[in-house]
């Protein structure tokens, strides 16, 4: 066991805890998207002593295929925003017929029709 806890004061490992990870994935949220290197991979580490830290490692992707997923996913973005923006006109047409049906209903129940 006390071999163990000496190994990982000086050897730096992986995050093993939920909050080590969100510790992480916060520090990478509050940085500039500019400043990332969009061909890294961030891994979430945990140093001997405890303080949590993002080490950046290369990954191996081609530039043809990581501009094609880059133009994909900005399709798919702007599809996505396309749809909600549908289901609000959506929505708020509905809300709009509702008031409207609502306000009628008011105007004829409080009218004496002779």
């Amino acid at each position: 066991m006390d071999y163990f806890i000496k190994l990982k004061v000086f050897l730096n490992g992986t995050a093993h805890s939920v909050t080590e990870v969100a510790i992480a994935k916060h520090s990478l949220f509050v940085q500039k998207p500019e400043s990332l290197d969009p061909r890294a991979k961030y891994h979430s580490l945990t140093s001997g002593i405890g303080s949590n830290y993002t080490q950046p490692r290369q990954m191996d992707v081609d530039d043809d295929v990581s501009e094609a997923l880059y133009v994909k996913l900005l399709e798919m973005e702007k599809a996505i925003h396309k749809r909600l923006k549908e289901e609000d006109d959506k929505q708020a047409y509905k809300k709009y017929l509702h008031q409207t049906e609502s306000s009628f209903v008011r105007l004829f129940s409080s009218t004496d029709l002779v």
